[in-house]
């Protein structure tokens, strides 16, 4: 399990709720960050 783990995140549900996680706080965030710097 060294760089694996990234393609294997649709194979595991763990890592993908991970993933899932990581998508949302990105998505949150881009909008923030556009907002602060518009």
């Amino acid at each position: 399990m060294t760089n694996s783990t990234t393609t294997t995140t649709t194979k595991t549900p763990e890592t993908n709720m991970v993933f899932d996680d990581n998508v949302i706080a990105k998505s949150l965030v881009r909008p923030l960050v556009m907002l602060m710097e518009y």
